[in-house]
């Protein structure tokens, strides 16, 4: 279904999350502008993972073709030993049998390209080079570094690999702040030998892989604090992805978080009767999505403290359940076939991370069955 009340909506960022809210926003018939202070979309970033959770909401919004053709099926992933390579534990690949879609990895760019692609195919105008220096939460509007004002009915601050085949590889090193970039600052170019200066004395594989490194890039990882709110008093701003709820990537559900944000927050906005609704639609979108995207943040959280375990007592505990756990995994694939028939756990939010009743909270986020809970059974009809 679409508004019957089409709002003109600003995004400030044409990041991951903004350019979804602009396809989801601008797909049920709001008047969607992007306002992006870089000059163009950016080319530089990781692979990022394209979960189930993530790929349901797309496969609605007619861009699961496009994924499956542009990304690569994950199929796991070895926890290794640093120095050595020693294969410790295994991450299963998700099976689509149980989520209902692949796991897939994209380029951050090729990502930002799909959703660009989609959003102004869908309607919404996207402006680039446009840095918001002040909001006016009361109009609401913007004000641009060039003097222009926007005004809106609402403002969304959403700003804060094999890949592409087989051809790049793409290797993400992560330690300790060293202080030395400034807030805010995504991305530097850093030193490759101080990178294998770092690195020396780490297995034989990591070594290849800096050799054959050309550049090397410094990325800021940002985390943003538990907010009181996500939305102003009156309702006309709100934040979401990164500007709401920025996570440590231990999860791999950082852009993931930002794509159900933007999800729930159409659908709210698809109730919208008038704009004297907006605010009561906003304190729904923020009761619907504030404490699971901060759940998953306090889990990354976690899971970073006991990846990046020192070596010492606790680090071979931590690998002694590796071990556990790998001998458990090993299984023959007439084992793997019966996996289909094996029923669907249920959702647990307070289960062990990688546990199936966790895993099934995780992937098994589905946004029309959450507004049908919070609306008592209107539900988001596409």
């Amino acid at each position: 279904m679409s508004s019957t009340y089409p709002l003109n909506i600003t995004i400030i960022g044409a990041g991951i999350g903004g350019l979804a809210a602009a396809i989801f926003l601008s797909q049920s018939g709001h008047k969607v502008t992007v306002l992006e202070a870089n000059a163009v979309l950016s080319e530089i970033g990781a692979g990022i993972q394209v979960t189930a959770n993530a790929m349901r909401i797309f496969d609605r919004h007619g861009l699961r073709d496009i994924f499956y053709k542009e990304g690569t099926k994950n199929e796991g992933a070895a926890i290794r030993r640093w120095e050595n390579g020693k294969v410790l534990g295994k991450h299963r690949g998700m099976p689509r049998e149980l989520y209902g879609y692949f796991n897939l990895t994209l380029h951050r760019a090729d990502y930002q390209r799909i959703l660009y692609n989609a959003a102004t195919k869908a309607g919404a105008t996207i402006e680039f080079g446009k840095r918001v220096v002040t909001i006016d939460f009361d109009a609401p509007s913007v004000t641009l570094e060039n003097g222009l004002h926007v005004p809106s009915d609402l403002i969304i601050a959403a700003d804060a690999y094999t890949i592409r085949g087989t051809s790049l590889y793409n290797l993400v090193f992560c330690g300790p702040d060293n202080n030395s970039s400034k807030i805010g600052a995504w991305n530097e170019h850093a030193s490759l030998s101080s990178l294998k200066e770092e690195y020396a004395g780490w297995e034989p594989t990591i070594q290849e892989i800096l050799n054959r490194a050309e550049t090397v890039h410094k990325w800021r990882i940002g985390e943003v604090p538990d907010l009181p709110s996500w939305r102003s008093v009156n309702g006309k701003v709100v934040l979401l992805g990164d500007a709401a709820h920025a996570m440590m990537p231990y999860t791999a559900q950082g852009a993931t978080q930002s794509i159900e944000d933007g999800a729930v927050l159409a659908g709210c906005l698809k109730r919208v009767r008038g704009k004297e609704d907006v605010n009561g639609l906003m304190e729904a979108y923020e009761r619907i999505r504030k404490e699971r995207a901060e759940k998953v943040k306090q889990t990354s959280w976690g899971n970073m403290k006991h990846y990046g375990l020192v070596d010492g007592e606790e680090q071979k505990q931590r690998d002694r359940m590796y071990e556990k756990t790998l001998r458990a995994m090993t299984v023959s694939e007439s084992e793997r076939e019966k996996e289909k028939a094996i029923e669907r756990p249920m959702k647990d939010v307070n289960a062990e991370y990688g546990s199936p009743g966790f895993s099934m909270w995780l992937y098994g986020y589905d946004v029309e069955e959450e507004l049908e809970k919070y609306f008592g059974g209107e539900g988001l009809k596409g």
